[in-house]
């Protein structure tokens, strides 16, 4: 309900799948990779956004998925830099 119908998620790829199944939303990557092709060069490109906030280009990403534990144990700073849409229960939705 905070994002559009078309949106396209950035999240970590163990929230993808059910991005793209309870949201119907389409995601950047998911574990089972059925939604989001060449896994392999998706999780290098959400490795480095972990360390530079640096979305992905190329892929119509306009919103990043994130759990307040996630961001904290993996030391994910750079966040600010995004705005907030939605904020409760320990998740966050910044708009890209």
């Amino acid at each position: 309900d905070n994002t559009p119908a078309d949106a396209v998620v950035l999240s970590d790829w163990q929230w993808g799948h059910w991005i793209s199944g309870i949201a119907q939303r389409k995601n950047f990557v998911d574990g089972y990779a059925e939604y989001a092709p060449n896994v392999n060069t998706r999780i290098s490109g959400l490795h480095e956004f972990y360390s530079t906030c640096r979305v992905p280009e190329g892929y119509g990403i306009s919103y990043i998925y994130m759990e307040d534990w996630f961001a904290e144990r993996y030391g994910i700073k750079c966040l600010g830099g995004f705005e907030e849409v939605y904020g409760a229960a320990g998740i966050k939705i910044y708009r890209v």
